[in-house]
């Protein structure tokens, strides 16, 4: 009886999938994600406005820790301790 069960769900199963082929290939759409200008953030801080914001600023946790050297004006600035 339980043999059964199974070889009935199985065929069950097989005929619903092979009933259905266009499910499958669907075309691929696209998605569109829109923010005004007002709603970018700052890139100083965190994020405050939710999830969408990181896309822009990303994780800014070591920021505070490194800051670039903006007193000279004859090479590229490098690293400097930010604390």
């Amino acid at each position: 009886m339980r043999a059964r069960n199974s070889i009935l769900m199985a065929a069950m199963a097989l005929a619903l999938t092979a009933g259905w082929p266009g499910i499958s290939a669907r075309a691929e759409s696209i998605v569109r994600y829109g923010i005004s200008m007002a709603d970018i953030p700052l890139t100083t801080g965190q994020p405050d406005r939710g999830a969408g914001a990181y896309q822009f600023t990303a994780y800014t946790i070591y920021d505070p820790l490194v800051a670039w050297e903006m007193d000279v004006a004859d090479r590229p600035g490098k690293l400097v301790p930010g604390l």
